[in-house]
């Protein structure tokens, strides 16, 4: 093992090492600038090529994942050949470490850690991702003792094709379901292996011991042995789930991973806490009935991920399939947990049960496992134990665009009283304050026939009273501009375009809501924004900036490439690498993991040149990465809001080829990248803002319908049923 420690991974010096296995190794890592500091999960190989490209693949895939009780994922790369992730730290270790092999656990805590580690693989499940390595080492414990899951699949996808330490497999087989084994994971893989977790921490053993050829075998023909034979007195209700749950067809286990969560719980509730082996069996629960398992979706085979080793072939990974009539569950009260003969498998018996069976460890372990079985002949494939499910994206530079999809959910739109004047080129944002809910919103350009015709008030909606009110009559005259909300309920608003001195303002101005106070910021010459532009609020006392234009309004004006940070604590500004591109009227949002996404944007003030190309920038390491698929549409001039944990809603904007403005909808997943079209707007809307109260509803000021030079009053509420 080669220490790492004083290196420097992307934005992370690797401090101190927090632990090893055969194939990875976990740094205690602090950012470079930010001081933070983060685990840094070193993979012990060299990548390059389709290789590197199937880690950044796979490590995107477990980034999108954000839950409770899911390990974070921020950042990945692959820094000259060597891969490596920036996680959360956990700083509490393992359930491993917390309850080492051969511990009894008590009941009690072995129904918390199952609802947590259930909740989080439900929602894997629901994303499309099975996370096929489940094992107490993969179970961290958080800053408040929380089960935190982690492992989806980065370190054994890239081990499935490297396997030399058969010890470690022997570790990650004895949790593996048997269709798993098999090269056929489903989601009730997982319950298996949760399954085999609960069997050992009640009676301190594993079910299936062995060699890895010897557990590989058990795991797919032998039954385990009945719990109450290690653990006298055990209730036979626990007994009968756990049963339940390793059963090896999947299709006679729990209908869902909660299911199997839920019936453990009923079942220990007379169990005593104090033992996970009771004296003496007590009596079942008033009431109690094992419930009956309920069959999965079907699923159908879907696209391959390669193998990172060339010589490998390809895994053939399943996808979801909806189905279109549910299948029948048994109303019976009671169930039998299924059959189980425990006489001595023969070896024809094994032969026939273990026929096209997947090879797990890799060469060596392969052949071995083949010999002992008498296979010859035919192909063996490498799955890939513990990596998410997936599909496969778009061919290098090939772009796509996200087919519109069914919605998730449905929306409908609400006119709501109008604005105290037409206005447009501004920004709105949601805000709580004292109890109340409401909109603020900054004066714009409110059309010739006004005078003067820009606006300097601004503006808040009372969205219970359901009424507009004046916050401030004076305010920094400023159009064209972004807003943004801190971790302590703060406002910040760009310059933009002052129409008081008819310049470009490179200013920011600090807003306290529960005050009026209003701070002006004058950033260092070296750092230039104006307007056009956007910025955002990473909730962790920084602010992000695009530089928009510098330049009056005409058919020669361009967007700049800066990227901008401010340091809002330490008043401090600093130059980041920049945009691939200059755009301006742009999406700009957080992604969810750490990262953030520019989606479209024009390079003309005239917006003649929009953009559909999606760009993510990586904090962690200071980069933009162009994303293969393209948004939807020509974002351009468009309102938009963050809806939180990667998702945006972006409506409306301007066609400049057929000159028209748009009133289309969309819900577009920042992880994903999948688009969702919405209810259209009436109308339409250009140079419009939108925001998002956190409750479901997105608030549009309209801006313009026709052309810019003629603002709307028009003022709409989007409901979402999430």
């Amino acid at each position: 093992m080669v220490d790492r420690t004083g290196q420097q991974l992307g934005s992370y010096r690797l401090i101190r090492l927090l632990g090893h296995g055969g194939f990875a190794e976990v740094y205690l890592g602090e950012h470079v600038r930010l001081n933070s500091y983060a685990a840094v999960k070193v993979l012990n190989m060299q990548l390059g090529g389709s290789d590197a490209e199937s880690f950044q693949r796979e490590a995107h895939t477990i980034a999108r994942l954000l839950h409770p009780h899911i390990i974070r994922v921020f950042d990945y790369d692959v820094a000259e050949g060597t891969p490596f992730l920036v996680m959360d730290y956990a700083p509490n270790g393992t359930l491993r470490s917390r309850h080492p092999k051969g511990a009894r656990v008590p009941v009690a805590n072995i129904v918390s850690y199952v609802k947590q580690v259930a909740e989080a693989l439900q929602y894997a499940h629901s994303q499309k991702v099975i996370h096929r390595d489940i094992k107490p080492e993969n179970m961290l414990l958080g800053r408040n003792d929380e089960v935190l899951l982690s492992d989806f699949g980065i370190a054994t996808a890239t081990q499935s094709s490297r396997y030399q330490h058969t010890q470690e497999i022997v570790g990650t087989v004895a949790y593996m379901a048997p269709e798993q084994i098999q090269g056929k994971p489903h989601p009730a893989s997982d319950q298996y292996g949760l399954g085999i977790v609960v069997y050992e921490w009640l009676s301190g053993e594993r079910p299936f011991n062995g060699s890895f050829t010897e557990v590989a075998i058990q795991q797919v023909v032998a039954p385990p042995q009945p719990l109450r034979e290690k653990v006298p007195g055990i209730p036979q209700q626990i007994e009968q789930v756990i049963m339940i749950a390793l059963a090896k067809d999947l299709h006679q286990r729990f209908g869902s991973i909660t299911a199997f969560a839920n019936a453990l719980e009923q079942a220990c509730k007379t169990q005593p806490s104090s033992s996970a082996a009771p004296a003496s069996m007590p009596p079942a629960p008033i009431g109690f009935v094992p419930p009956p398992p309920v069959l999965e979706a079907p699923m159908t085979t879907g696209p391959t991920i390669q193998a990172f080793e060339g010589e490998y072939n390809a895994i053939n990974t399943p996808i979801f399939q909806d189905p279109s009539t549910p299948r029948p569950v048994s109303s019976s009260t009671s169930i039998t947990p299924p059959s189980q003969d425990r006489r001595t498998v023969s070896r024809r018996a094994m032969l026939i049960g273990l026929a096209g069976l997947v090879v797990v460890g890799g060469t060596a372990a392969g052949f071995a496992l083949a010999n002992h079985l008498g296979a010859s002949g035919g192909t063996v494939t490498t799955p890939v134990p513990g990596s998410p499910t997936t599909v496969k994206p778009s061919p290098t530079g090939a772009a796509s665009t996200p087919t519109p999809t069914v919605a998730p959910f449905s929306g409908t739109w609400s006119s709501l009283p109008s604005l105290l004047a037409p206005e447009a080129d501004n920004v709105a944002i949601h805000i709580r304050l004292q109890q109340h809910d409401y909109i603020y919103m900054t004066g714009g350009n409110r059309g010739s026939t006004f005078t003067p015709p820009n606006d300097d008030a601004l503006y808040r909606y009372d969205t219970a009273a359901m009424q507009w009110e004046i916050a401030m009559s004076t305010f920094p005259g400023m159009f064209n501009n972004s807003v943004v909300q801190d971790e302590h309920n703060t406002l910040f608003f760009t310059g933009g375009y002052s129409p008081d001195n008819q310049a470009i303002a490179t200013l920011l101005y600090k807003y306290q809501p529960a005050t009026g106070n209003v701070q002006t910021i004058t950033p260092p010459a070296s750092i230039t924004f104006g307007y056009g532009g956007s910025m955002i609020a990473d909730q962790q006392g920084h602010l992000f900036l695009t530089q928009g234009y510098m330049h009056g309004f005409g058919t020669h004006t361009s967007a700049g490439t800066g990227w901008y940070r401010y340091d809002i604590a330490q008043n401090q500004w600093a130059t980041l690498a920049p945009l691939p591109v200059g755009v301006g009227y742009t999406v700009l949002a957080p992604d969810g993991h750490g990262g953030l996404v520019l989606l479209g944007g024009v390079t003309d003030t005239e917006q003649k040149n929009g953009s559909t190309a999606i760009y993510r920038y990586r904090m962690a390491s200071n980069s933009w990465t162009t994303e293969q698929m393209t948004a939807p549409a020509n974002i351009n001039g468009s309102a938009s809001c963050d809806l939180g944990n990667g998702r945006v809603v972006v409506v409306g904007g301007y066609d400049p080829t057929n000159n028209i403005v748009l009133d289309t909808a969309w819900f577009i997943d920042l992880n994903t990248l999948h688009a969702t079209q919405l209810a259209s707007i009436p109308g339409g809307t250009r140079l419009g803002t939108a925001a998002y109260d956190g409750a479901g509803n997105v608030y549009v000021v309209v801006g313009a319908k026709n052309g810019p030079e003629v603002p709307t009053a028009d003022f709409w509420r989007l409901s979402l049923q999430l």
